[in-house]
């Protein structure tokens, strides 16, 4: 399933990146300039998150104000917990690695804050959904996960050499990540794109 997704996604952007418009970007230049990776980081005495992303987004400036924009984004994610031992969510005497596969949909709001022809900076804010689609604990299929994860990110988009760009953000989650109400996550995040 996440080879299918993920050559889904690839295609999207690659068939989708061959249609062009001179007056307006077509929603295919818009999804090959919004590609990207990123890279989740958090960690505490109980638990260290790391979470890798591949996505891409489409947006549009407002007409009221050509340095406001909004963006809805879609990312598919492997996160991975190492749940320590003697930590408030151990699932036994060894420190537990719980997987997930998931889908995130930010929706964001931001601002052209600085622009030159090499370099820019965005700032950008919005929820996120995030529908965990499978889940393991130690390499056994895991259940006791809370499927609908809702959140909120706050970042910076910099944009450099022209056409490459690094999202630095964090994002805060108050939703549990497990059923018995467990593992609010909160993380700063690092994306390289185009």
């Amino acid at each position: 399933m996440t080879k299918k997704i993920l050559f889904l996604i690839l295609t999207l952007i690659t068939i989708s990146s061959t249609l062009q418009a001179k007056e307006k970007p077509t929603i295919g230049r818009q999804l090959w300039k919004n590609a990207h990776l990123s890279w989740d980081v958090y960690r505490t005495d109980d638990y260290r998150w790391r979470n890798f992303a591949i996505g891409t987004g489409y947006g549009e400036n407002f007409e009221f104000d050509e340095k406001a924009y909004w963006m809805v984004g879609l990312d598919y994610n492997w996160g991975k917990y190492s749940l320590y031992s003697d930590g408030a969510f151990a699932m036994g005497e060894d420190k537990a690695i719980l997987r997930t596969k998931s889908l995130s949909i930010p929706v964001v709001g931001g601002y052209q804050v600085y622009k030159k022809f090499t370099r820019s900076m965005k700032v950008y804010t919005g929820p996120v959904l995030e529908l965990i689609l499978s889940s393991s604990l130690d390499g056994y299929r895991y259940d006791d996960i809370q499927n609908a994860q809702f959140g909120w990110t706050v970042g910076t988009k910099f944009r450099f050499l022209i056409i490459f760009g690094a999202h630095v953000a964090y994002s805060y989650y108050p939703t549990a990540l497990f059923t018995n109400g467990d593992l609010q996550r909160n993380a700063f995040s690092f994306s390289l794109g185009f």
